[in-house]
């Protein structure tokens, strides 16, 4: 939003402009609105700074002007200039730091903030975009007391409470986030911004259609938001309604300045990079497609089984394109002729279209009523799965089920590099300590093989070597040599990760360890999968809480154990 500001009374020498950075009220009381306005007062505070060149009074005034007029940089040079010399004054420092935030100079604005706070400890205004600027970066706790200090003396407190309410919500903690999501909307219903953050929150307590009509109420107040149509899109995809939820995510891969705003890298490649046209559901006959793989590990495995189904539109030529780790699995799916690996070029101009990977649900019509599980679709080589019962038979398996365990998912998920706490990151909230896991592996009858490729924590080491899963991944390359191990297990117990999607893509049995607000696919309050016949659903009744799981996990494994 454009700024506003207030003055006292008096001339330049003796008159701050106090810039109220979420606020768009005029500059004062005096000035005419508009360009016209503006202009005009540039003139006259120029006219008054050549009288008094060195004026910190007057460089304040005029670069406040500036700002107006879109002139950001030559605003933040007066600014420093009346900041040198007056370096006690809290309002010209804050000034300053507003200015440098429009220079996205973020780490120089937020000391030129901390100084003005330091010299004025209440100063509202300051306190409040401190916390905006550490919460942006995940310092969750610092934003909190900085937000609750300055939210009774800012004047623009549904704004103060939205970002509040955000602030909770990435906390984890829900319902103090929606009692100050409500607050900021009964002050300004019209908040896009607490609308979906609302929408978040509720999508989170499983209040699935509350959830849907916050975030359609972000939608009418900006229709064209791609992050407020994800949102909904997911929504409605936990819903089980398919059609609409993946027609609404679509809008994942727009390009669109809100990423950016959002402080979000858009996750695909400009389409201009790419140079041919995306397919959306025209005629492919005698065409040549080119599938994009996206999202995680898991995703791309779910959705590979629905790329064979092109063939039966046409298509001339099937290529997919995926990381590295999946490229020899993938060659293993019938109906795909070519498999690229994503890090290395390629000419696009190869291809007559393309489409990610997401979009082929859409396009194909992909409903909850209409989607069934489609047994194993990796069809591996029997020499590969032989080469791994090999190795299996070098330890002590007679009358024992041997079990794949996997306990914690890839880094990357969700934003690892911000400076959230690192129990409040997606991954470390859908994985579980293997520590947690010991009453499963006194179970007798079991012989237990970790399934993790990385343990960066050493969990494994910390278990009693007696009890100790046996750790062979050391001979694992890539996904296809994981497929071979696990096609030689009898059960998989995985948290929610990419492991737990392939062995369901082998149809082995598999019992996945969901959070209690669990992926979508998994359609909370189901033990079975639309996706999976082989994948049975243990999710957390209260958030955060693992005991009912392992309770459960327990109890089925013995009987597992003794059958």
């Amino acid at each position: 939003m454009a700024p506003s500001a207030q003055t006292t009374q008096g001339g330049a020498d003796s008159a701050f402009i106090i810039i109220d950075h979420c606020s768009n009220q005029n500059m004062n009381t005096s000035q005419q609105d508009g360009l016209p306005g503006l202009m005009a007062e540039e003139t006259r505070l120029r006219q008054e700074l050549a009288q008094n060149p060195q004026s910190p009074y007057a460089q304040n005034n005029l670069a406040l002007v500036l700002r107006k007029l879109g002139r950001a940089a030559e605003s933040e040079a007066l600014l420093q200039k009346a900041a040198s010399a007056l370096p006690d004054s809290a309002d010209v420092a804050y000034n300053w730091g507003v200015a440098l935030l429009d220079l996205r100079r973020y780490p120089e604005g937020e000391a030129a903030l901390r100084r003005a706070l330091a010299l004025r400890p209440d100063f509202p205004q300051a306190a409040y975009l401190i916390g905006a600027l550490v919460a942006s970066r995940g310092r969750l706790a610092e934003a909190e007391a900085l937000l609750r200090a300055a939210i009774g003396g800012v004047t623009h407190r549904a704004a103060a409470h939205t970002l509040l309410g955000e602030v909770l919500r990435q906390s984890g903690r829900l319902e103090e986030a929606e009692i100050e999501l409500r607050r900021a909307l009964s002050l300004d219903p019209n908040l896009f911004d607490a609308h979906k953050s609302l929408g978040l929150v509720l999508h989170s307590l499983h209040r699935l259609p509350e959830a849907e009509s916050a975030t359609r109420q972000a939608l009418v107040l900006r229709p064209a938001s791609v992050l407020a149509a994800g949102s909904l899109g997911m929504t409605l995809l936990k819903m089980g309604r398919y059609a609409e939820g993946f027609e609404w995510m679509e809008s994942r891969y727009v390009e669109s300045p809100e990423w950016t705003q959002s402080g979000t890298a858009f996750p695909y490649t400009p389409a201009a990079e790419i140079g041919i046209p995306i397919w959306r559901g025209e005629p492919l006959a005698g065409k040549s497609l080119l599938v994009l793989c996206e999202q995680g590990l898991g995703d791309m495995i779910q959705w590979v089984r629905f790329v064979p189904a092109l063939r039966a539109l046409g298509v001339a030529k099937l290529t997919v394109m995926c990381p590295m780790p999946l490229a020899r699995l993938f060659s293993h799916v019938e109906g795909i002729d070519a498999v690229i690996e994503g890090d290395r070029p390629v000419s696009f101009a190869q291809f007559d279209v393309f489409c990610y990977m997401m979009s082929l649900l859409h396009r194909l019509g992909v409903t909850l009523d209409t989607l069934r599980p489609a047994g194993a679709y990796f069809r591996l080589p029997a020499k590969s799965v032989r080469s791994w019962q090999a190795r299996l038979q070098a330890f002590p398996l007679v009358g024992r089920r041997k079990i794949g365990l996997v306990w914690s998912g890839g880094g990357k998920l969700g934003n690892p590099a911000s400076e959230l706490p690192s129990e409040l990151h997606d991954n470390a909230q859908r994985s579980i300590p293997l520590e947690r896991l010991r009453p499963l592996l006194h179970i007798p009858n079991c012989a237990f093989f970790s399934l993790q490729k990385v343990d960066e924590a050493g969990q494994l080491a910390r278990i009693p070597e007696a009890i100790r899963p046996v750790d062979l991944m050391s001979g694992v390359a890539d996904f296809y040599d994981t497929a071979a191990f696990i096609s030689n297990l009898d059960l998989v117990i995985s948290v929610d990760t990419a492991v737990a999607h392939l062995a369901g893509a082998l149809d082995k049995p598999v019992w996945i360890l969901s959070r209690f607000d669990g992926d979508w696919r998994w359609h909370h309050g189901r033990e079975d999968s639309p996706w999976y016949a082989s994948a049975r659903v243990f999710t957390q009744a209260k958030r955060g809480n693992w005991d009912d799981v392992i309770a459960r996990i327990e109890s089925a494994l013995k009987a597992f154990a003794a059958s």
